[in-house]
């Protein structure tokens, strides 16, 4: 399918992200941006989240028009997360972290290899 082309031609060394903490978890948005790194995303800003939302599913995937493939290839990450497009003029992609966050995922096949087997 074209959406999966879309993401595919995006790696997380092209992708910005902020890293913000919408639980009451010290250290989360820390510990879950060092991992995030360590697969090759750009961490700009790690915080609470600054919207002060109650998350309660896993994840916040925020991003603008100009980020809307970086949200989904984030997505592929951080299981059962949402996506919420907002009026940012940028590319930059936020991860808001909720209750129900446990770890990064490591993606399935389909998001990390441009080799189809179907």
């Amino acid at each position: 399918s074209d959406h999966a082309a879309a993401v595919g031609g995006l790696r997380p060394a092209t992708i910005t992200i902020n890293v913000l903490n919408a639980t009451k978890r010290n250290g989360l948005a820390g510990k879950t941006s060092t991992t995030l790194k360590g697969i090759g995303f750009l961490v700009a800003t790690v915080a609470n989240d600054p919207l002060k939302k109650t998350i309660a599913g896993t994840a916040e995937i925020r991003y603008g028009a100009k980020g809307a493939d970086a949200a989904k290839l984030v997505a592929t990450y951080v299981p059962k997360s949402v996506l919420v497009l907002d009026k940012r003029n940028t590319s930059v992609v936020d991860v808001v972290l909720g209750e129900a966050f446990t770890a990064v995922a490591a993606p399935t096949a389909t998001a990390t290899s441009s080799a189809s087997t179907s």
